[in-house]
This record gives C-alpha cells, sequence and structure tokens, in this order.
C-alpha cells in the first residue's frame, strides 16, 4: 500500500510520491506509470486535501484506481473540497474498495458518509471507521 500524506500543493507532491527519476524523463512515461501505479498499488490517502492534489496531478491515471484508503483527521471540512473529491471519486470506473477512517467525527460526518455510501450503487465496497473502531 501506497502512503500519500500532507501534500497540500502539486510541488509537495512530486517532492514525495513523484520524486523518483522514472517520473521526470517524459510526459509518456509519467501517464503510464501512474495508472500502472493507480491500476496496481492499493492507494492510502492522509487527507481530504491531499487526496484532492494527487487526483488532479494524477488525471486520467485515476480512473485506474481500484483501492483508496482515506484517513481523515476531522470532518471539519469544506464542502469545495468535498465535492472535488466526489467528482474525482466518479471518475474512479475500476474502483472497488473504499474505506474512510475518521479519527474525529465532526458534525459534516453524517452527511459525508451518506455521499459515500452512494458508491455502492455502482458495486463499491464501501468500509467506514471511526477512531473508536481503529482502536485509537
Amino acid at each position: 500500500m501506497l502512503t500519500i500524506a500532507n501534500c497540500a500543493k502539486p510541488e509537495h507532491l512530486a517532492a514525495s510520491v513523484l520524486h523518483h527519476p522514472l517520473f521526470r524523463t517524459c510526459a509518456q512515461i509519467r501517464a503510464e506509470a501512474l495508472s500502472y501505479l493507480c491500476a496496481n498499488i492499493p492507494l492510502r490517502i492522509l487527507g481530504l486535501q491531499t487526496a484532492n492534489v494527487f487526483f488532479s496531478c494524477a488525471r486520467d491515471a485515476i480512473s485506474e484506481i481500484k483501492s483508496l484508503v482515506l484517513v481523515q483527521a476531522a470532518m471539519g471540512i469544506s464542502w469545495d473540497k468535498v465535492g472535488k473529491f466526489f467528482e474525482a471519486l466518479e471518475m474512479m470506473h475500476m474502483l472497488v474498495e473504499m474505506r474512510l477512517e475518521v479519527v474525529k467525527e465532526g458534525g459534516e460526518y453524517a452527511e459525508f458518509v451518506r455521499q459515500l455510501e452512494t458508491l455502492r450503487e455502482r458495486g463499491v465496497d464501501v468500509q467506514v471507521r471511526s477512531a473508536r473502531r481503529l482502536g485509537l
């Protein structure tokens, strides 16, 4: 599993996940490598903002994502970011498993989970875990 953390800007992502020389070779190799990464390696992303940055950088490759874990510290997030996240989820045609791990539940938690549950209609295995179930 690949964990992506603390990326507020695309350059942060490039400095961490996409730092390998392979990604700097050319645009075609970068696109193919991202597609392979998304299709074959489960992703664990720490935070909604980081997820949105990764999705914007990975572009079309996100349609290949099969397994995604979003770890969210608290649900006090902007609905603008939530909207971008769900737009990206709609593009993930290969998504089989989506897990949300919330460390601290907030007021928006129920609405976010309700929106996430719509993925079940597409046949996605949706799991929601709170800090209590994670033993934190």
